[in-house]
């Protein structure tokens, strides 16, 4: 029998959303409906994440079936209450200006030094690790606050997310470019070099977490 601490937080809200869409509908969700109920816009990170499920003996699929999930292992019990954060912009742990990090699911603080009232309700925060971004006045130790959004602008600085990289993803902070068949994901630090990635991976692995909507840089004596 799966275990349910085997699962990463994304994970379980995977299972949690397929058992409550079977429960009020019948029938389990296709992967758009999975994305669409969750904020996902790619089916491929969707999907991703489903062979994670099964994997672990949470679910099964049929191949070559839109509605193939069948569920093994509920998740439905009731998860432990948090105590709740303060009011702020949420923080999500670390952002690699640099090499791709891995951020947390769940928020570990908030930023209440900043007038929340000027971002959206889904906006965050990221501490940034790494020298990467300096000369767009971006340092190590500073705080991002990163507004969602569906699709970047070239030029854009950007948090973007490599799934392939493992369960939680790998994130990275650097500016957006398209490059005919590939992006390109630029530092602003001379020492460093750019990442590339092919659009089909871009498409498949990578997920825009969001765009740089401000700065904030504290001080200790």
């Amino acid at each position: 029998m799966a275990a349910n601490d085997d699962l990463s937080e994304r994970q379980r809200t995977l299972m949690v959303f397929i058992e409550e869409y079977h429960a009020t509908y019948g029938r389990p969700p296709t992967n758009r409906e999975i994305g669409n109920g969750l904020g996902i816009p790619s089916t491929g990170h969707v999907d991703y994440h489903l062979k994670a499920l099964e994997r672990k003996g949470f679910i099964q699929r049929e191949s070559r079936t839109s509605r193939g999930i069948r569920i093994l292992t509920s998740v439905r019990e009731p998860l432990a209450e948090q105590p709740p954060l303060p009011p702020g912009i949420p923080i999500y742990g670390t952002i690699a200006a640099g090499e791709p990090l891995d951020i947390a699911q769940t928020p570990q603080d908030v930023l209440d030094s900043i007038n929340i009232q000027s971002f959206s309700p889904r906006a965050f925060a990221l501490r940034v690790k790494g020298e990467s971004m300096i000369e767009d006045g971006i340092f190590d130790g500073d705080y991002v606050v990163i507004e969602p959004i569906a699709k970047p602008h070239v030029r854009d600085i950007i948090v973007a997310t490599n799934n392939a990289a493992g369960e939680t993803g790998a994130a990275t902070l650097k500016r957006f470019f398209m490059e005919g068949k590939r992006i390109r994901l630029q530092p602003a630090n001379k020492e460093m070099d750019p990442i590339f990635v092919s659009a089909k991976d871009w498409d498949r692995n990578w997920l825009v977490q969001g765009r740089l909507a401000a700065v904030l840089r504290t001080y200790t004596n």
